[in-house]
């Protein structure tokens, strides 16, 4: 099935290689039943006051998609819907440079901060877009610069 999806990314592509040169990166959960959802269930699945996991009502995805015709240029299936999404990054960018002729930006939220990261995306000779994380009026954390 990754393998059908993968063609199917690459063919979509082929109109927009040499116009697309911005690339944003994020991940999601979704549902896998209709009666699960995310904003009611992320803190039994995170583990968080004490109820007991959920972990097969979702599934966490992380894509990457031009900035400028919004085609999804590469994707991966976390392992599960709490895993980090900084080592997704490598992988997709690699993928991302293996389609494109250019990458000129490469955009993330903090979530795909780190050192090895940001050189990566430079050694590209693109630049590493990171939206900040800052603290709302009630503690959360959220994203600033949006």
């Amino acid at each position: 099935m990754m393998a059908i999806l993968n063609d199917v990314f690459f063919l979509t592509q082929q109109p927009v290689i040499m116009l697309e040169h911005d690339f944003g990166i994020d991940g999601t959960c979704f549902s896998t039943t209709i009666k699960a959802n995310w904003e009611s269930a992320k803190d039994e699945i995170l583990g968080r006051g004490g109820k007991k996991r959920k972990r097969r009502q979702f599934e966490k995805v992380v894509l990457a998609a031009g900035t400028t015709f919004k085609i999804i240029s590469s994707f991966a299936v976390a392992h599960s819907p709490s895993a980090s999404e900084s080592p997704y990054l490598r992988p997709l960018f690699e993928q991302i440079l293996y389609l494109y002729e250019m990458v000129g930006l490469m955009a993330a939220d903090a979530g795909f901060l780190s050192r090895e990261n940001c050189a990566l995306i430079g050694s590209a000779g693109a630049i590493p877009g990171y939206s900040r994380r800052m603290a709302s009026p009630t503690g959360d954390l959220t994203h600033g610069g949006r």
